[in-house]
């Protein structure tokens, strides 16, 4: 079965939502051991964004 566009721009999507999901619980931390936590987290998923982003921009 062949992937619909839409359905490979979401796929696509889901991390830059994991990050949105990420800042929001930083956001709403109340410690700083939870916070540095949370910001390892959206350091180590930069890459996954940004091959993710990559891959969007060369979706036809």
């Amino acid at each position: 079965m062949m992937e619909t566009i839409n359905h490979k721009i979401r796929n696509k999507l889901t991390p830059l939502k994991n990050i949105i999901a990420l800042i929001e619980k930083y956001e709403n931390a109340t410690n700083g051991e939870d916070k540095r936590k949370t910001i390892e987290f959206i350091i180590n998923s930069k890459a996954l964004l940004q091959k993710s982003l990559d891959e969007l921009l060369e979706i036809e």
